[in-house]
């Protein structure tokens, strides 16, 4: 288990809290899957770990769906070790495992990484607010391939040197390549699914700060965000409650020009999130980009909006 919780340390950077199933828990489950059977935590989802060893990514796989079909919690086997012909059978049919030190697979929470060999993602690490920005517009289906570096930042309105360094941070992360010389442009050879899975635990919640208004927000660079803009995009229903992504360079001129009365208070009928790269960049007309509001909505506890994140993800690829 200590080799566990440190590989989810080093590559998630969380402390993962172990406890043993309830016997009411347990006796959801057939009696041959009661033993070695842990519950832990990640991004506020509980896991159940099992750990058995030595059966075929078919018998994985039959055993996942029962245990997920009785408890309604997502499965992943620890594994001391696979063949990577197998790691690949039990990736393609999204069963969850983890080989320490080597490699995660939770298709429940988006996660995959591979052969890290142990190295710490550490704060440095983390995208910059434009590298994630760069990323998540090529993940939407924006073209940038063929386009060299002052092309994209023309068009994401960013500094020529800011793309340079955002495109060399994602290179260095193996989320793409870099091809060219003096008109270097960038290439993703990846599918978009694996490059999203790929970037997990490097990528940042776009939210800076938040504040609270009871104004009318009637201004085209606020963009609806949260719940609503949820709403937007799947069968959730919307709130009462409004929230609006804007820009720094927007908060500056709307605040500075106290063209809205700030309140100190999170009651109030509108928040607003000021961003670390402009939301308008990756809005959908007049709603926060899917990428951005799954890491915004991701820690929910709500297991409705859960649900409807995975949905929405999915259908992206």
């Amino acid at each position: 288990m200590k080799y566990l919780k440190k590989y989810i340390k080093e590559t998630l950077g969380i402390e993962l809290k172990i406890k043993t199933p309830s016997k009411k828990e347990l006796g959801k489950l057939p009696l041959y899957l009661r033993n070695n059977i842990n519950i832990g935590e990640i991004l506020g989802r509980e896991i159940l770990f099992v750990f058995n060893s030595g059966l075929t990514p078919d018998q994985y796989k039959k055993q996942s769906e029962v245990i997920e079909k009785a408890t309604q919690k997502p499965v992943v086997f620890i594994l001391e070790n696979i063949a990577a012909y197998n790691r690949k059978r039990l990736i393609q049919k999204k069963v969850g495992f983890v080989v320490p030190g080597k490699q995660m697979f939770i298709p429940g929470l988006f996660i995959d990484f591979k052969e890290y060999k142990n190295k710490q993602i550490k704060k440095t690490e983390l995208l910059s607010p434009a590298a994630q920005c760069l990323l998540f517009y090529f993940l939407l289906g924006n073209k940038i391939a063929g386009f060299n570096f002052n092309e994209v930042a023309k068009r994401l309105n960013y500094g020529n040197m800011t793309i340079t360094r955002a495109s060399n941070a994602l290179a260095q992360l193996g989320l793409c390549e870099i091809e060219g010389g003096k008109g270097k442009k960038l290439v993703f050879t990846k599918s978009k699914e694996q490059v999203w899975n790929d970037a997990q635990g490097y990528l940042i919640n776009p939210i800076s700060k938040e504040v609270f208004t009871d104004d009318n927000c009637n201004y085209d660079s606020f963009y609806k965000t949260g719940i609503n803009a949820l709403a937007h995009y799947t069968a959730i229903a919307a709130t009462n409650k409004n929230y609006y992504a804007i820009s720094y360079d927007t908060s500056k001129k709307i605040f500075k020009k106290k063209k809205i009365k700030l309140v100190d208070s999170p009651d109030a009928r509108i928040t607003l999130q000021v961003w670390k790269y402009d939301p308008g960049i990756l809005a959908s007309g007049n709603v926060v980009d899917p990428l951005s509001l799954f890491l915004i909505l991701k820690d929910s506890g709500n297991e409705r909006v859960q649900g409807e994140l995975q949905k929405l993800i999915e259908r992206l690829w």
